[in-house]
């Protein structure tokens, strides 16, 4: 393969499954938000393995368009960016959700996390002082670029993990 076409083919790789991934990542925080548990901790368990099997699928073809083959570069290439293309598309719709479908978002965190301290036995002066201090870490701007710094390290780790394991030479 050549530069261009190897640079052309990865993208279309990309392209090809980091759109339907976008499409996956909305419908499922549709699920999650339906069901009521787009808060929970777990969701983000749910989340990554959703990745995981996303970034083998991105890899297994990117290995049969190349003839059975694939290195570890090749294959953290397929998933990386494909999963690249689905955390923005998630998280445009995740500013959409969070300002026309769930307006309460925030407030909500805030209160699981008032009621977290509670049970840890905080007294409400303490809970006081925090909420006021975590308030700066819960404007909408900060969370959006918290949760996507996240998502992209766990898109590096998963892609990683998963190109040692899907490389064939």
């Amino acid at each position: 393969m050549t530069a261009a076409s190897d640079i052309l083919s990865f993208k279309n790789i990309a392209l090809r499954y980091g759109l339907p991934f976008g499409l996956v990542f909305i419908i499922l925080h549709l699920l999650l938000y339906l069901l009521g548990i787009d808060k929970e901790q777990y969701s983000m368990l749910i989340t990554a393995a959703v990745m995981i099997l996303m970034s083998i699928y991105s890899i297994s073809d990117a290995r049969k368009l190349n003839g059975g083959a694939i290195s570890f570069k090749e294959g953290f290439k397929a998933a990386f960016l494909s999963l690249l293309i689905a955390i923005l598309i998630g998280t445009l719709y995740f500013i959409i959700h969070t300002n026309f479908i769930d307006t309460t978002y925030y407030q909500a965190m805030a209160e699981l996390q008032m009621e977290a301290m509670r049970k840890k036995g905080y007294d409400e002066g303490t809970i006081a002082k925090a909420m006021e201090m975590s308030k700066q870490f819960m404007s909408p701007g900060f969370v959006i670029a918290m949760a996507t710094l996240a998502q992209l390290l766990m898109n590096l780790i998963i892609s990683s993990i998963s190109a040692v394991i899907m490389k064939r030479p």
